[in-house]
């Protein structure tokens, strides 16, 4: 899917000529926070890191679901 380049087409929407309309690629990106190998698996320390992450977000939401 295709988006419209806002910032120009506003630019330019008061030109004579009409304005101009580039579509940009959809670029997704996705942040993928734990590490990994050279082959892409992920490593023990990451998934250590995301399960004390997990716990912490959970803790979090517990604290403030029940004591405020």
């Amino acid at each position: 899917m295709h988006k419209i380049d806002l910032p120009l087409y506003y630019a330019t929407s008061d030109s004579p000529g009409g304005p101009l309309v580039i579509l940009k690629p959809d670029v997704e990106e996705y942040a993928d926070h734990i590490a990994r190998d050279e082959n892409g698996a992920p490593t023990v320390g990451g998934r250590i890191g995301q399960f004390i992450g997990s716990m912490i977000l959970l803790a979090m939401f517990l604290y403030f679901w029940f004591a405020v």
